[in-house]
């Protein structure tokens, strides 16, 4: 895997147990199965675009933040 699948696995990680979420609850919000959940965590396919955005959703951070483009979890309103 490249450094941007290890930076989305370890901050949806992160984002998920700081929120008190299981994976079958944040698979859930985001309208995809646990076991396609569970093989995103363990490095065994890549959300295609439209599941990362509903990850991102479920979780309030932005998909910058999850990629590793950015720091801050969530984004501006301008």
């Amino acid at each position: 895997m490249n450094e941007t699948t290890e930076i989305f696995i370890s901050r949806l990680e992160q984002v998920r147990k700081e929120k008190g979420l299981t994976q079958t609850k944040l698979a859930s919000k985001a309208g995809i199965t646990k076991s396609a959940m569970s093989c995103y965590i363990r490095r065994k396919r890549i959300p295609r675009g439209d599941i990362l955005v509903s990850i991102a959703r479920a979780l309030y951070v932005s998909i910058d933040y999850l990629v590793g483009i950015c720091r801050m979890k969530s984004w501006q309103s301008f």
